[in-house]
């Protein structure tokens, strides 16, 4: 079961109308609007940053780690899997800035964000060109 600090719903509630955007229904932004919210939340409130965690905690799911088969293909700005990986870099960005991490969740994303790392550090030199303007440097700065 998930803390309440990563309850969807108490996040989307608390997000000002103005960056409110439909979620769909596993909880997954689509990239700009992820990309929007991470630019927005940096200029907001720590309590509406930390609030807006569960948000970009879905984007962590391991479960969206492509493949070696999937990576062979050519990734286009509009693939799925190219989508997944960009989330998680910007996930990856939200929680670089985000201190201190809710302890009631350090563990969960943890787990989330070690099998990411794992795949970005192995694919790094085969994604970077298509995920560019993130920098491997990014992966760095999570501390938990």
């Amino acid at each position: 079961m998930l803390p309440q600090v990563l309850h969807l719903e108490r996040a989307v509630s608390q997000i000002p109308l103005r960056l409110r955007v439909s979620l769909p229904p596993p909880g997954y932004l689509p990239t700009p609007d992820l990309q929007r919210l991470l630019r927005a939340a940096a200029e907001l409130s720590q309590t509406f940053y930390i609030s807006s965690l569960p948000v970009f905690f879905p984007n962590l799911d391991p479960r969206g780690i492509p493949n070696a088969e999937q990576l062979d293909s050519n990734l286009s700005s509009a693939d799925p899997v190219l989508c997944r990986i960009i989330n998680a870099i910007c996930a990856f960005s939200y929680l670089s800035t985000l201190h201190p991490i809710p302890p009631e969740a350090t563990q969960l994303i943890w787990n989330r964000i070690q099998p990411w790392i794992h795949f970005l550090h192995t694919y790094w030199t085969c994604i970077s060109p298509v995920v560019a303007p993130y920098s491997e440097l990014d992966l760095h700065r999570v501390s938990l």
